[in-house]
């Protein structure tokens, strides 16, 4: 008999959502659905949160004053993922919390489900890195209680899209849902500027609707994955502060959306400005076959100095006045100007 419930299941003092048995037959409905999501339900229950010997802290969650005598016992000043012990806690959580909005069609939770489901599975191998273990002993000595586990979003990939598979996804479907599992970690979204946005959504597929679609369903998981994400601080006065991955409920899809063209239209005007800049310089190069700067010193005695950078300057834009001329045209209004003219223009 499967455990769902995993080693503990921790609910926040406020704004938390009791499971009711509606919510837990749907979780248990899709977890049946294939065997590999009973497996790797089972290894996540496996992949503790937080380092050993601090269990006792998690099991005082719901008493506060045991809670801060422990935490001052043992120098812990935050506890990140208080949610529970183990991977599946939060995963758990994290289905809960989808299954109780409303706002969120059935058919959009049926994608959901299987994003929230494997969006950590990485985790199992990133708990074991060495570089991992390290800096959760690093985190411990600062007084934060968490496993560290960066880089899980690029872990475990393989596993992930076996078990995708295993569900029926597959085609198109099964591109974008690895794309937003590989990005779930990119908490910095809103932060980047709009051309960077632009290369990154590029990445998420080949036309805009597949990249809206990636956009859309990353925005959600994020958002869902940040509620489900609790933590607990001490601050200095003792009093316990509750509080979840405040980054990731910020980013919002339209507003990506926004920004994403933002780039487009700020990387379409450099285009535009450079392909002219190209044209200039091919016309003044099909005029002046020597270059402009060749021009003005040996055809028109113009003195190396410093109006000599003007006389240029000036040159260039009498060339893109009249650049619908012939070059012919151009070279012979170019040529009207005499010296002093000319050099009355730019002095």
């Amino acid at each position: 008999m499967i455990n769902y419930e995993g080693l503990a299941h921790f609910q926040e003092k406020k704004d938390s959502v009791e499971p009711t048995s509606k919510i837990e037959e749907k979780i248990k409905e899709f977890i049946e659905r294939a065997p590999e999501n009973q497996e790797l339900m089972e290894r996540q229950m496996n992949v503790r949160q937080h380092p050993e010997g601090y269990d006792d802290i998690l099991k005082e969650a719901n008493n506060e004053e045991g809670l801060k005598n422990l935490m001052v016992e043992k120098g812990i000043k935050k506890i990140v993922h208080s949610e529970g012990l183990t991977v599946w806690d939060h995963t758990k959580k994290a289905l809960e919390l989808l299954e109780s909005r409303d706002d969120i069609a059935e058919e959009k939770k049926k994608e959901l489900r299987l994003l929230i489901f494997y969006h950590d599975l990485g985790k199992i191998s990133a708990s074991r890195k060495e570089e991992n273990k390290k800096e959760t002993e690093k985190q411990i000595g600062k007084g934060v209680l968490n496993c560290v586990m960066r880089g899980h979003h690029r872990e475990g990939l393989d596993a992930i899209r076996e078990g995708m598979i295993a569900n029926d996804v597959d085609g198109e479907d099964l591109k974008i849902y690895m794309n937003v599992i590989e990005n779930h970690m990119n908490t910095s979204l809103l932060e980047q500027g709009p051309k960077k946005l632009v290369k990154l959504f590029e990445n998420f597929g080949d036309t805009e609707d597949e990249r809206r679609r990636v956009v859309d369903l990353l925005s959600l998981v994020l958002e869902v994955d940040g509620s489900a994400t609790e933590n607990i601080t001490m601050k200095d006065n003792g009093e316990l502060l509750y509080s979840k991955n405040e980054k990731k409920l910020k980013i919002n899809s339209d507003d990506l959306w926004e920004k994403y063209e933002e780039g487009k239209k700020m990387i379409g005007e450099e285009e535009r400005l450079e392909e002219e800049k190209a044209k200039q310089k091919e016309l003044e190069e099909e005029i002046f076959p020597g270059g402009v700067a060749k021009y003005l010193a040996e055809e028109r005695g113009v003195p190396k100095g410093k109006n000599f950078g003007e006389a240029m300057k000036r040159t260039k834009e009498e060339v893109q006045k009249n650049k619908n001329l012939s070059p012919e045209k151009i070279r012979e209004i170019i040529d009207a100007l005499d010296v002093e003219e000319f050099k009355d223009k730019i002095i």
